[in-house]
């Protein structure tokens, strides 16, 4: 028979709280939330070097909406950077229980760690360089879109219109000035791959190219799901993806022997590299992780609005295997794994957890711990 008291049962029902009451925080009243005045010192610090104050302050509702996703992104952080800021601004939250209301401290908790786990699914475009005689190496597929008639990057396999393995209401193929065969021509309208694979873990590697036409504003989509595991694609053109990341041959005279190996990717300074490369050869890439139990690795983009997908290629990599793709620094700090993915959001949920625990949401009143009862 497992005692439980009560407080702990509470805390574990407060914890799926945490992230089901920020539904209902939109639709906060200016009121409720300018009594929030309290949390002003623990969000008046938007810099990486800062540690939150606990000094007297005060803040309006706008200033509270906007300073703690400021707070959590300011200086382009990594995953993990994102939840150290969470954690310290929680437990900064949890130190003045007693100078706050515990709605007000609730509601607060329950902000901080939706967008901390949030900020977890997110993904970018990478610029991407592609070398004129890359080959796949460790890819367990790899696939090259575009017209029958074009030009098939050697090592790949050419998907149509038409194909089983990709699904849109209108796929059409575009071609492009074939400088790169891998970035220049390829598939608009796909928004289902599926494809089958062996049962394990796998690097997706998602590729594009900047068409500068409007229809194409999301190439890749708002949101990615891999078997039906979502990623969040930031928002913004060429001029905000990150910098860089190459698919390497022999012509490209990189300098292996000062790459340094991490995360399943080798990484470096690849900024002389690239600047041999003409713009057309230039494309973007998501690089995600995806998990198959059944056979069946299905990726779908989502989030569109007046605008479609435009795929140039795709690879699948065994998670086990060095990736063939290269990466600079800033690109690797991007990089999450899935393991790492949940290990950081149980992170955050219980931080949470213990901001709010001995809170009773529905009163807005502290609960006292009962230690006498227990549960079978």
């Amino acid at each position: 028979m497992v005692r439980t008291s009560v407080c702990t049962l509470r805390k574990i029902a407060l914890f799926g709280a945490v992230i089901s009451t920020s539904v209902t925080m939109a639709s906060v009243s200016q009121a409720q939330t300018n009594q929030l005045s309290a949390l002003a010192p623990v969000i008046e610090a938007p810099t990486p070097t800062t540690a939150p104050s606990k000094s007297p302050g005060a803040v309006s509702a706008t200033q509270l909406n906007a300073a703690i996703p400021r707070y959590l992104s300011v200086g382009n952080p990594g995953p993990d950077d994102v939840v150290q800021r969470a954690v310290s601004l929680m437990r900064t939250l949890s130190d003045q229980k007693k100078a706050l209301k515990p709605s007000d401290l609730f509601q607060v908790v329950s902000r901080v760690s939706t967008l901390a786990t949030r900020a977890l699914t997110k993904t970018s475009i990478t610029r991407l360089a592609v070398s004129s005689d890359y080959k796949p190496r460790n890819a367990l597929i790899a696939l090259d879109f575009g017209p029958a008639d074009g030009k098939v990057m050697d090592g790949f396999t050419r998907v149509v219109p038409g194909d089983l393995r990709v699904s849109g209401k209108r796929v059409s193929a575009l071609r492009r000035p074939e400088v790169s065969a891998l970035l220049a021509d390829g598939l608009s309208g796909v928004k289902t791959i599926s494809i089958d694979v062996p049962v394990g873990s796998y690097r997706i590697i998602l590729m594009t190219q900047d068409l500068d036409d409007p229809r194409f504003n999301a190439p890749l989509g708002r949101e990615i799901r891999v078997n039906n595991i979502p990623f969040l694609v930031t928002r913004g053109g060429p001029a905000q993806w990150t910098r860089d990341a190459l698919l390497s041959g022999n012509s490209d005279s990189l300098d292996r022997g000062r790459l340094k190996f991490a995360g399943g990717y080798l990484s470096g300074d690849l900024t002389q590299v690239l600047k041999r490369q003409k713009s057309p050869e230039m494309g973007g890439a998501i690089i995600i992780e995806g998990q198959s139990s059944d056979g069946k690795l299905v990726i779908e983009l989502r989030g569109f609005k007046n605008d479609t997908t435009y795929l140039t290629g795709l690879i699948v990599e065994p998670l086990k295997q060095v990736s063939d793709v290269i990466l600079s620094q800033p690109a690797l700090r991007k990089q999450i794994s899935l393991s790492s993915r949940l290990s950081l959001e149980a992170r955050v949920l219980a931080a949470a957890a213990e901001a709010v625990s001995g809170l009773e949401p529905e009163a807005g009143q502290t609960v006292e711990e009962d230690k006498s009862a227990t549960t079978n």
